[in-house]
């Protein structure tokens, strides 16, 4: 499964793989989804639900963000993944010279039972959010899930959720 993983990302990553000296006109560019204009302003949460695994998902999340940042506003994508590797993840998107390898051998990446959540597309929605960062973009990624029992973790995903809101109360959610 994580070789499948692996090409699916690189597959991915070819498409949007940066230049060296990214800047603004280098971030992957925008498809418009209609009827988003209305989702978009400054404080606004848009939960998202989906089927771990697809492709659709983190596409239409990429999609989102772009629209959100090129009205100017600052973006937090909130994912359903471990926050005890939270630092490993903001040092990739902060353009440090962490590469995606290295995101695969974090434990929830490699680790032998997969749901969905760990996809190629998800790997391509964390290196197009590290393209736009290093672009200049205001964009940042925070992960929800923490190993608790089954019945407190969407409360546990709720309150990490709701303590990012608090940090960056104008950021498009």
């Amino acid at each position: 499964m994580r070789l499948g993983v692996l090409f699916a990302a690189a597959t991915i990553l070819g498409m949007v793989a940066p230049a060296a000296g990214t800047s603004a006109a280098d971030a992957p560019p925008c498809t418009y989804v209609e009827g988003t204009d209305q989702l978009l302003a400054k404080g606004r949460i848009v939960l998202l639900g989906e089927i771990h695994g697809t492709a659709e998902s983190p596409e239409f999340v990429e999609m989102l963000t772009c629209h959100a940042l090129a009205e100017g506003l600052g973006v937090t994508v909130a994912l359903e993944l471990p926050q005890d590797e939270q630092a490993a993840v903001s040092e990739f998107l902060g353009g440090a010279e962490a590469s995606i390898e290295e995101i695969l051998e974090l434990p929830f990446w490699s680790r032998e039972y997969q749901d969905g959540r760990g996809s190629g597309a998800m790997l391509g929605l964390l290196e197009s959010m590290r393209l736009r960062k290093q672009a200049g973009e205001r964009v940042r990624v925070i992960m929800l899930d923490r190993p608790q029992p089954f019945s407190m973790r969407d409360r546990g995903m709720a309150a990490r959720l709701l303590s990012a809101i608090e940090e960056s109360p104008e950021d498009f959610f």
